[in-house]
């Protein structure tokens, strides 16, 4: 019974302090963060007589405060999402995800999108939903390195197998992100572990292999489903269902 204890507690001092050491680290990163946000205000004034350079100083800075929002969270003691939440359109979460990646878009990657006419109305913390779809993307052009491939990002509405109830959702009714990849691809025991946490086929430094396990965590959290299918040497699709938003 002892050796019970002593193992729990154990176990719940090393979780505090790598909570302890994240929030140091994100307190750090926040320091920096706040000197590269002067320094990209500073460009943005200088430069405010052209548009294109004004308009990319203004990109800085607001990846900027995304990244500041995702490192505050490591300093907020048990918040979640859920505690967080507004309501966001989905669309406009993923046209700024791949905003931020288009400048760094290697050239032989074709990009193809395609969004729902009308806003998709849900209730989630954006800047969770940035992370998600972050994932997800960086995953997809990672599979395409070095041999080039099709990137197609697509939302929708559509009937929800879910079936989600709850008072702040559409019964019925949910917004779907489909993100496509034309890269390597994956076996099935690799498709089967995606979701694990640290599970990752990169080479050491290059991946953590928690981005897709957190993701689907946020997803969770939101009361939906992220779904992945794939073929090794054809590519992947991952499937992203949120309930919609009711607005009574």
């Amino acid at each position: 019974m002892h050796e019970d204890y002593d193992i729990l507690k154990n176990y719940q001092e090393e979780q505090t302090l790598e909570e302890i050491r994240a929030a140091g680290i994100a307190h750090d990163l926040n320091n920096v963060l706040t000197v590269i946000s002067g320094y990209a205000e500073m460009l943005r004034d200088d430069l405010a007589c052209n548009e294109l350079f004004k308009e990319n100083a203004e990109r800085i800075l607001s990846a900027i405060d995304r990244a500041k929002s995702l490192t505050g969270k490591l300093l907020e003691s048990g918040n979640s999402p859920s505690e967080n939440k507004t309501i966001v359109n989905l669309n406009d979460v993923v046209a700024e995800t791949l905003d931020f990646f288009r400048p760094s878009l290697p050239s032989e990657i074709s990009l193809i999108t395609g969004f729902h006419t009308e806003a998709i109305p849900v209730s989630a913390d954006s800047s969770e939903l940035l992370r998600v779809f972050l994932n997800i993307i960086r995953n997809a052009v990672q599979s395409m390195e070095g041999k080039g491939g099709t990137l197609s990002v697509h939302s929708s509405v559509r009937e929800d197998e879910e079936k989600h109830t709850g008072e702040d959702s559409q019964a019925g009714k949910a917004g779907i992100v489909t993100i496509t990849d034309t890269g390597c691809g994956m076996d099935s025991l690799t498709l089967e572990r995606i979701f694990e946490p640290y599970f990752t086929l990169r080479s050491y430094g290059s991946g953590t292999g928690i981005g897709l396990y957190v993701s689907r965590e946020i997803i969770r959290g939101l009361g939906g489903t992220i779904s992945v299918s794939s073929r090794e040497n054809e590519g992947t699709v991952f499937t992203v269902c949120l309930p919609l938003f009711n607005r009574g």
